[in-house]
Parts: C-alpha cells; sequence; structure tokens
C-alpha cells in the first residue's frame, strides 16, 4: 500500500439532484427580456451594475455584475 492512495473513493454529487423551485425560473416558460443595465453603487475603484433581467409571473432573474477600474 502507497502512502498516498486514497482511503476512500472521491466524492462525487448526487446524480439526481435538481435545484429547488425558488432558485430557478420555471422550466417549461420562455421568460420575458427586459434589456437593463443599471449602475446600483459606484466607487472610486468598483462599480455594481443590474444586467440581464429576466422575467417571469413567479418571479424574476438577474445578473449582479462587480467591475473593477483597471487602474
Amino acid at each position: 500500500m502507497s502512502f498516498f492512495e486514497p482511503l476512500s473513493p472521491p466524492w462525487r454529487p448526487p446524480t439526481d439532484y435538481r435545484a429547488p423551485a425558488w432558485a430557478r425560473g420555471p422550466e417549461d416558460m420562455v421568460p420575458g427580456v427586459v434589456p437593463v443595465a443599471l449602475l446600483v453603487a459606484r466607487t472610486d475603484t468598483h462599480a455594481v451594475l443590474i444586467d440581464g433581467l429576466l422575467v417571469y409571473p413567479t418571479g424574476f432573474d438577474f445578473d449582479l455584475a462587480v467591475r473593477r477600474h483597471p487602474r
């Protein structure tokens, strides 16, 4: 037996995992797309934006982006 031999097989996530309903839009529906790029907060070095708004009858989904000034 080698010193570096693993003691048990590596962990694998369950294959039947599904994200909860509140974490995603309905699977059988195409969302409405709202073209938005909203600046939420800004400092001298960073900016926070809301981008890519998707709207469903049950809620919405969006991307929150943080950008850093190149300096």
